[in-house]
């Protein structure tokens, strides 16, 4: 008690120092003083929404703002949490990544309305990590008839939950997510998760549709540069170079981001299609990145993903040249040790023998054998000792 009146007097103290004549003491916490729990949850939407629109300083807010809310919430009355009102705004708190213990302590106050409680038990067995167990309470909650507060987050969590298992009904869930929180942080991660299980499934039209939005919508947001990679590791796999019709889809997508941000995309997926053995999508997309960025490191990235994927078809005079362009100054330590590898690569290729006319196509499959050979221990090698395909940029 006498801890608690010293806290209050330092208080009364500090503010008077910083605003004489505004501060008003009370032995009441400021959070009783500021009305009902559902009045919290604003504070955690609103700055969790500015990560969507790039607000780095929101993001460096929020880890004390998280705690911040904890504290407040349970300094609340725990009768109040009979209210459903209240409790939702609980159940928000926790759905959108709040500490455990709030909903912990209002459980165990037994004040939940009785409707409420698989609701309120999920939402803690969630934030918890308990997936089976949060499945199953949460799995009878239908996301379109919860409350609006907690109705975008709820739908994310199940979409979260039963990806694994029902990959079609978590897309459907991301897509209620989207309707019922749209525009904020709730909708971009819905997209771009939507992005990942579209490309699970194979469904290059929701791929595109997804990543279209996500573009239009949040390319500011501090997640982006991260969906970026991921969606050129994607695009990459999806062999494109073979596939006319979504190629030209790709190009319209592209087409909508602006110059820099398509350079970058290009490069990822030059980048990406060499380390998976798709030269022609490598070659086709370093070549997109060279007609807008002849210059700079972005040139230069380009230069080097065009002449390695020349070199792995077989074009090694053509190839040789574009390395020989790639500025080394100019490249990353991981750029650069590709740069000396695929030198290498094209030395023993290039001295391999010609075959004759007669053995030509046999000659030309042990060609594509070997730079087949060479490629996959180019990736072995860059992974152990650049982290090229193990944590390292795609």
């Amino acid at each position: 008690m006498k801890r608690r009146r010293n806290a209050i007097v330092l208080l009364a103290l500090s503010c008077l120092a910083a605003a004489p004549g505004r501060c008003q003491t009370t032995d009441a916490p400021a959070s009783v003083r500021a009305g009902r729990p559902s009045d919290l949850i604003r504070a955690l939407g609103e700055t969790q929404d500015r990560l969507a629109m790039g607000d780095a300083g929101a993001k460096a807010r929020l880890p004390a703002l998280i705690a911040r809310l904890a504290d407040e919430f349970l300094a609340f009355d725990p009768q109040l949490y009979a209210q459903p009102r209240n409790l939702q705004a609980a159940v928000a708190y926790t759905l959108g990544g709040g500490q455990p213990r709030v909903m912990r302590r209002i459980l165990q106050s037994g004040v939940a309305p009785q409707d409420q409680t698989d609701l309120a038990a999920g939402a803690l067995a969630y934030a918890e990590g308990r997936e089976d167990k949060a499945r199953d309470l949460l799995g009878k909650v239908d996301p379109l008839a919860a409350p609006p507060s907690v109705a975008g987050l709820l739908a994310l969590a199940k979409a979260a939950l039963t990806a694994k298992t029902d990959p079609a009904g978590a897309a459907r869930l991301l897509d209620q997510a989207r309707v019922l929180a749209p525009g904020g942080l709730v909708e971009e991660t819905a997209l771009r998760r939507s992005v990942v299980l579209a490309y699970a499934a194979s469904d290059f039209s929701r791929f595109v549709s997804a990543s279209s939005q996500y573009f239009r919508r949040y390319a500011r947001s501090l997640y982006a540069d991260d969906f970026r990679r991921s969606f050129a590791a994607a695009v990459a796999r999806f062999g494109l170079a073979d596939e006319p019709e979504r190629r030209s889809r790709l190009a319209e997508l592209l087409g909508e981001m602006d110059e820099s941000y398509r350079v970058d995309l290009y490069l990822n997926m030059a980048r990406v299609g060499l380390l998976t053995g798709r030269a022609a999508s490598a070659r086709a997309a370093a070549e997109k990145a060279l007609d807008v960025a002849r210059d700079g490191a972005a040139g230069a990235r380009a230069r080097l993903y065009a002449g390695a994927a020349k070199i792995v078809g077989g074009d090694f005079e053509e190839g040789a040249a574009d390395l020989a362009a790639a500025d080394d100054a100019k490249l990353g330590r991981d750029d650069r040790a590709l740069r000396a590898f695929v030198v290498r690569l094209a030395s023993q290729l290039s001295s391999q023998p010609r075959a004759s006319e007669r053995d030509e196509a046999q000659g030309a499959a042990s060609d594509d054998s070997s730079a087949s050979k060479l490629i996959g221990a180019a990736e072995l090698s860059l992974s152990q000792t650049a982290g090229l395909l193990k944590g390292g940029r795609p």
